[in-house]
């Protein structure tokens, strides 16, 4: 039960980096066809992709601490 508990919150981590990740794409491609500009490089890191990363990587932790203090809960 514990690893499926892990897994879950792996699977939730994963799903909600990819949802953002293809949110923010959507906005970029709207937002530059809309003004017909090129996209830049630094700008798509800086306003897209690090947050996004950083947003998993918080997740992630955050969600393993939790999945740790449901285990910990479980009847063995």
């Amino acid at each position: 039960m514990g690893r499926f508990v892990r897994l879950c919150s792996l699977a939730f981590s994963l799903f909600s980096v990819f949802y953002w990740i293809f949110a923010s794409m959507i906005f970029e491609i709207i937002s530059f066809v809309r003004e017909g500009e090129e996209p830049s490089t630094g700008g798509y890191l800086a306003g897209s992709a690090i947050p996004t990363i950083l947003y998993g990587l918080i997740c992630t932790v955050f969600l393993q601490w939790f999945a740790r203090g449901i285990i910990k809960r479980l009847p063995d």
